[in-house]
């Protein structure tokens, strides 16, 4: 909605039906009056909800069983929805069976910086920073946050930054004609805010296309940085999410097998064993 607009909402309501060739799939009850959307992405196990309708409403658990059930033949193993913390959708998803993952803030920044450096070394994110990115990520993003990719998978516009000869930064970027959205991990480093202003100037925001900054709460030392860049904060948000998988613990699999009559000792598993849930 951010970088293409409300109507794009609307569009992808009416090419609903396509949802194989759009990626959007949509439930909708009668009977209550309910509308609830995910849309999935090419190379990612997680889906997003992108429209619930009405935001007051209390029960959308049949709602979300119907989308995992329609999303789990297409490689989706589960559901993240991005709100407002106070908003009666959280306490309504959060009831249907989705839990709060993260925090995060989106900042808005509608002008680029007056002065500053544009020569720090921003480039173009390619195929051989892939490793070194995916290496930063990991040693920024708490593990039990490192799960949360959703959207879209594309990186061809994003951008790395190398300070002191590493990769401390990644800024990755999506554009749109009614904004542009960026989702940062960054190292804490002296130069940060120069080189916020660098990559500011080089998206060249403003009022008709806003540049949208993404801050999740590990990431919360870059708001006062982003503060004296003059941009915008929003209301703080949590991220939601349901998998169609839960854990199972590895005593729990020797348990069970053991009462299955089943030799523990020959069963081979990864240090995380999954199992479905339970059908409601």
């Amino acid at each position: 909605m951010l970088t293409r607009g409300p109507a794009a909402l609307t569009r992808r309501a009416i090419l609903a039906p396509l949802c194989s060739l759009t990626g959007v799939h949509t439930a909708v009850s009668r009977r209550d009056g309910l509308i609830l959307q995910a849309q999935r992405f090419a190379g990612r196990t997680l889906a997003a909800l992108i429209f619930l309708a009405p935001h007051s409403a209390a029960n959308f658990t049949p709602m979300v069983e119907f989308l995992l059930k329609q999303l789990g033949p297409h490689g989706v193993q589960g559901i993240a929805a991005e709100l407002d913390e106070h908003s009666a959708a959280n306490v309504a998803l959060q009831q249907a069976g989705l839990s709060v993952q993260a925090h995060q803030r989106i900042w808005k920044v509608v002008a680029a910086p007056a002065a500053g450096q544009d020569n720090l070394p921003w480039q173009p994110c390619l195929n051989r920073h892939a490793l070194a990115v995916r290496l930063l990520r990991n040693n920024l993003v708490p593990a039990q946050l490192q799960h949360l990719e959703y959207g879209v998978a594309d990186t061809r516009d994003s951008f790395v930054l190398h300070l002191d000869g590493k990769l401390c930064a990644f800024a990755d970027v999506q554009r749109g004609p009614q904004g542009i959205w960026v989702q940062l991990a960054a190292e804490p480093h002296a130069n940060m805010a120069d080189s916020l202003m660098a990559l500011l100037i080089q998206l060249r925001p403003r009022a008709a296309r806003p540049v949208y900054i993404s801050v999740r709460t590990h990431q919360d030392w870059l708001e006062p940085i982003l503060e004296g860049l003059d941009a915008q904060p929003g209301p703080r948000q949590v991220v939601l999410v349901r998998r169609m998988v839960q854990p199972v613990k590895v005593h729990d699999v020797q348990r069970i097998a053991r009462a299955a009559g089943i030799e523990a000792s020959t069963i081979q598993y990864p240090v995380q064993t999954t199992a479905p849930m339970d059908e409601q």
